[in-house]
């Protein structure tokens, strides 16, 4: 046999493993792509990341994912070029070069398959299994405090108008006073998920995530509730509606200003659990 049909078979013989290496690669890219537009087109993409950033996303993912087919195509007539002029591979610029050992393609082929199930695993679970949002056990492992007012903040001026303060306002408002004629005929009305008081069945924090880019950075703000018995009536990461007061925790503890509630409410978790 002639070298020239010694490196045309060669060049055949690589040329199906290539291809299907090049497919392995645009499923794996593709499939997180092709995830990410999905979750944006159900609603369902904002569980994951900050709202303002879900345009920029889908048109990133979009522009990537025509990118990704439009290389794919260029890469297949590429290699058809090769294979019409057996003597120039498009790959090794026409030199023969010897092929891998069985044993090492063999395993090689074996970490792209394995690669290839995980990445389809995990594509198929993120559209089938319903995303979930984060609960009182992140919360508790997140520390859920009262946010601390920023650097420079103005003081806080007794005649300004807290009506409708969300949960995270009013967690900022506690980290800057504590005196309770502040908080005298104030109105409070939020809503939050339950999450276990440090101080037996008297107290729990009626908390809530804070998501500044996306749920990996999501922060619990809370304030302390003021409810005895309340283990009786409500779990960990039951969703409450409490309208009342804050007062000066009647029992001394560490929150010096706790919510007194006059209604508490069971809801359903909202269709958008965080705040920005």
């Amino acid at each position: 046999m002639s070298e020239r049909d010694t490196r045309v078979g060669r060049g055949r013989a690589r040329m199906p493993f290539r291809l299907a290496g090049a497919g392995r690669g645009v499923l794996l890219v593709a499939a997180p792509l092709g995830v990410t537009l999905w979750l944006a087109a159900t609603g369902r993409l904002d569980l994951y990341i900050h709202p303002r950033y879900i345009v920029f996303t889908v048109i990133m993912c979009a522009i990537a994912l025509v990118a990704l087919v439009l290389g794919a195509l260029a890469r297949g007539d590429g290699h058809d070029h090769g294979l019409d002029d057996p003597l120039g591979d498009p790959l090794d610029g026409g030199e023969p070069v010897a092929a891998p050992p069985a044993r090492g393609r063999a395993l090689r082929s074996v970490l792209s398959g394995a690669s290839v199930v995980v990445c389809a695993a995990l594509a198929i679970a993120l559209v089938v299994v319903p995303p979930t949002t984060l609960t009182s056990a992140t919360a508790v492992q997140r520390a859920a405090a009262p946010v601390a007012p920023a650097a420079g903040a103005a003081p806080v001026d007794a005649h300004a108008s807290t009506a409708g303060f969300t949960l995270k306002d009013w967690s900022a408002l506690l980290a800057q006073t504590s005196d309770p004629s502040f908080y005298a005929g104030r109105s409070v009305d939020v809503t939050g998920f339950v999450v276990a008081g440090a101080r037996g069945g008297s107290t729990f924090s009626l908390t809530r995530f804070v998501v500044t880019c996306c749920a990996v950075d999501a922060q619990p703000v809370s304030v302390p509730v003021l409810l005895p018995g309340w283990s009786d009536q409500y779990a960990a990461d039951d969703w409450l509606h409490i309208t009342g007061t804050f007062v000066a925790d009647p029992s001394g503890g560490a929150a010096p200003i706790v919510l007194q509630p006059d209604s508490v409410t069971t809801m359903h978790e909202p269709d958008d659990p965080y705040l920005y």
